[in-house]
C-alpha cells in the first residue's frame, strides 16, 4: 500500500505525518509532498520536535511538489486541510482523507508540538481505518 501526506510547503505537517507514519507502518510506502514546496528543507522545528519528541531523524527531508509524483499511483492521500485537498486533482477525490490540522509553520516551537500530537491522534484513526479495510495496520 502507499501512503502519501500533502500539505502546503512539505516543510512541517506533512513531514511530521510521514515521519510518524513510517514508525507505525514500516511495511507500507510512505512520501509526503507539499503543495507549494519551495524551500530547501524541513523547518528547523519540524526537525527538532521529531528528533527531541520522537527519536526521529528528519535533518535529510528536501520538499517535495506534488507535481513530480503521480498521485494516481498512491492508494490513500491525505491532505492536512481542506484547502490542500481542494488543490488536488479533483479525478482522486475517492483516494483523498482530509484531516484539519493547523500548519504551524513560523510560528513557535510549541505549535510544531501541537501538530505533532494533531497528526500523531489522526493517526490512530487511521490505524482502525486501515484495520477495518484489511490493510496491514
Amino acid at each position: 500500500m502507499r501512503l502519501l501526506f500533502v500539505c502546503h510547503g512539505n516543510t512541517c505537517r506533512s513531514v511530521i505525518a510521514a515521519a510518524l507514519a513510517r514508525e507505525r507502518f514500516p511495511h507500507l510506502e510512505i512520501d509526503s509532498a507539499g503543495t507549494d514546496a519551495r524551500e530547501a528543507s524541513a523547518q528547523p522545528w519540524t526537525i527538532e520536535v521529531l528528533e527531541t519528541d520522537y527519536a526521529i531523524d528528519a535533518t535529510s527531508h528536501v520538499p517535495t511538489h506534488i507535481s513530480t509524483l503521480d498521485l494516481g499511483s498512491y492508494d490513500l492521500i491525505v491532505a492536512l486541510n481542506d484547502v490542500i485537498a481542494e488543490d488536488l486533482d479533483h479525478s482522486l477525490s475517492e483516494k483523498v482523507l482530509v484531516w484539519d490540522v493547523d500548519d504551524p509553520y513560523e510560528t513557535c516551537l510549541e505549535a510544531y508540538r501541537e501538530t505533532a500530537t494533531t497528526i500523531d491522534r489522526e493517526l490512530d484513526s487511521l490505524t482502525e481505518r486501515l484495520r477495518a479495510e484489511g490493510a496491514r495496520a
